[in-house]
């Protein structure tokens, strides 16, 4: 089975686990990258507010057309304001997903987690619309806006996806 992992990361947190799962899986990394950057306090409300209302934002390349010749994806992205980031919405605006087993791990500052089923449930529905299955998904803690939580506290984070998971 060909795998490959897809990730957005503002702040470090998502791209350094995305790493560590990629080492795991032998998986190809693909990094979305947003054309516009999301600096200072106007870059953060914008990110807010564009998370909340499930806005697309723009993509560098055409990263939706390199999942092809892959069995399965892993979704990574951090949660913004309580929902998925924009760029993995504009990645599954044009991503074609038939026959694809998908596995979407989030990681958020909220250690509870709270609300996040919702967030699941939202982007798991994107993927199926696609003609992918979600396989699983797996809820992180991550660190506070800006910020990296550091190495050891990321290491923790995906024993906890390797022990739950059929990786």
């Amino acid at each position: 089975m060909k795998r490959c992992i897809v990730y957005f990361s503002k702040d470090g947190n998502t791209e350094y686990t995305a790493k560590l799962l990629a080492s795991e899986i032998s998986g190809d990394l693909i990094k979305l990258t947003e054309k516009t950057k999301r600096d200072g306090v106007i870059g953060f409300l914008k990110s807010g507010f564009q998370a909340v209302s499930k806005a697309s934002s723009e993509l560098a390349g055409e990263p939706w057309n390199l999942i092809e010749g892959y069995d399965f994806v892993f979704l990574m992205t951090p949660i913004w304001a309580g929902n998925g980031t924009p760029a993995i919405n504009a990645f599954l605006d044009k991503a074609d997903l038939k026959g694809k087993s998908v596995s979407i791990i989030t990681l958020q500052s909220d250690v509870s987690h709270k609300g996040i089923e919702k967030v699941h449930d939202y982007l798991m529905k994107r993927v199926e619309s696609k003609g992918g299955m979600t396989t699983e998904c797996f809820a992180l803690t991550g660190s506070t806006p800006g910020k990296f939580a550091g190495e050891d506290h990321l290491k923790n984070e995906f024993k906890r996806v390797l022990m739950s998971s059929d990786l």
